[in-house]
């Protein structure tokens, strides 16, 4: 059974979620490194992508002989997400595992590794956020999701933010020991006739963490886009048992001495501008934190075709929202959405918006900054099962690291083969009078029934 895998660290650890056993992840890539660049198909001097903030270098693995047609598989992005290292080191692993020379590659299965990795250079990226994971694993910090960047604000600072003038709901926020009458509020995405701005104090200290995945500096999309700029703050609408029913709300003071002053401010952000609360934080100013512009400079080498990052949970497929209309976008995704279904692991299959709006996240980026067809895969366990289980997030259990492997694997070579093949589909028999009188598989349907 696999282990989850900790930064440097190995053996069984006491963490935030119990008694864990871990591998250790640098070791393991250092195996398949050398394993790799023994048969020729991985490149020895690529050991990581650059540093994090704490100085600790980002692993990384390059496998393949073709960088015209890169990949990039990327985990851990959010710190508390320990499945989504596993699944891009396993894919990693399985290819550099399963390599023949060409001599011995004699089965389907085989011919189709080789071809994958002669024609193609995948960039295996498992722990994007070595600070944040470490974090997480401390005693107390279970949900830890940012990384662990320490933002100075060396005087109190004010940002607006821009909600409806009127609030939709009032009434009395009941805590354990205090109860406070509240007035809640709608965001908007943009200034307008019936909205106001409030100023909301940043008060001068540092606080620590960055939410990477709302960090990278997504510009301003075309007309309609649902997916704004970096740094505008969203909201998720969902109505929850443990909050008035709204995006934001303000908690007056039932003292009457200072009656209608604010003495408590929580937001149920997805999109935060403030760093409290912490999780949602997007950061000082677009790609200001150090592992985002890693990610920059590897997309800078050109030639990337396709993005995989790894998160969990909620078993979705997610893709950008502007690449909706996009023909090879919705070619693969499709074809991944029905090998998941093959697999017996439905997923759903949904624009990355319509989950919850979000800003500054890295899948709107590598689309509209550089065209580079991407998907966010929300790996397991489902709603249902982590209410059930409590398995969210890094409480999901290590018996099911091997599952939700084997039934992404599929998905992650149809990635590579069908971003080898452009992502075209096959062509269309022309009938008595045309030159096409047979169509093979296209490029993610030959994965059907892939057993690792």
């Amino acid at each position: 059974m696999p282990h989850y895998h900790a930064y440097d660290k190995s053996g069984v650890i006491k963490t935030g979620v119990g008694s864990v056993t871990f591998d250790n992840l640098i070791s393991d890539m250092d195996a398949l490194r050398l394993k790799g660049s023994g048969l020729g198909i991985v490149d020895a001097t690529v050991t990581d992508i650059g540093d994090s903030t704490n100085d600790r270098p980002i692993p990384a693995l390059c496998i393949g002989k073709n960088p015209a047609n890169r990949i990039l598989l990327v985990g851990c992005h959010h710190a508390r997400e320990w499945i989504s290292v596993e699944v891009a080191f396993l894919v990693g692993k399985y290819l550099i595992d399963n390599y023949k020379d060409a001599a011995d590659a004699v089965t389907k299965k085989e011919k189709t590794i080789n071809h994958l990795v002669d024609n193609a250079e995948i960039w295996i990226v498992p722990m994007l956020n070595p600070d944040g994971h470490l974090q997480s694993m401390k005693s107390g910090y279970q949900d830890w999701r940012a990384n662990t960047n320490i933002v100075a604000y060396p005087a109190d600072t004010y940002i607006d933010r821009v909600i409806e003038a009127k609030p939709y709901h009032t009434g009395v926020y009941k805590t354990a020991d205090e109860a406070f009458d509240f007035k809640c509020y709608k965001f908007a995405s943009a200034p307008g006739p019936k909205t106001r701005t409030i100023r909301v104090p940043i008060a001068k200290g540092t606080y620590e963490g960055v939410d990477l995945n709302r960090n990278y500096a997504v510009p301003a999309g075309p007309p309609g886009s649902k997916s704004p700029a970096w740094g505008t703050e969203t909201a998720d609408t969902t109505k929850r048992k443990d909050r008035p029913s709204g995006p934001y709300y303000e908690l007056l003071s039932k003292d009457a001495s200072d009656k209608g002053s604010v003495v408590e401010a929580a937001w149920s952000l997805t999109t935060s501008r403030h760093p409290i609360p912490r999780t949602e934080y997007c950061g000082p100013s677009a790609g200001s934190e150090t592992v985002v512009q890693r990610i920059e400079a590897l997309l800078g080498k050109g030639h990337f075709k396709c993005i995989i990052s790894y998160h969990n949970y909620s078993q979705l497929l997610l893709y950008p929202d502007d690449a909706t209309m996009h023909a090879g976008t919705q070619f693969l995704g499709k074809g991944m959405r029905d090998l998941y279904k093959d697999q017996k692991a439905p997923y759903g299959y949904e624009s990355g918006n319509s989950l919850y709006p979000t800003s500054g996240d890295s899948m709107e980026w590598a689309w509209r900054v550089h065209n580079v067809v991407n998907y966010t895969v929300e790996l397991p366990p489902t709603g249902a099962d982590a209410a059930a289980n409590d398995w969210a997030f890094n409480r999901f259990p290590e018996s099911r690291i091997q599952a939700t492997f084997e039934s992404n694997l599929p998905v992650a070579l149809c990635t590579i083969n069908c971003a080898i093949a452009d992502f075209a589909p096959p062509a269309k028999p022309k009938g008595k009078s045309g030159s096409v009188t047979k169509v093979g598989p296209n490029c993610w349907e030959e994965f059907k029934g892939w057993k690792a």
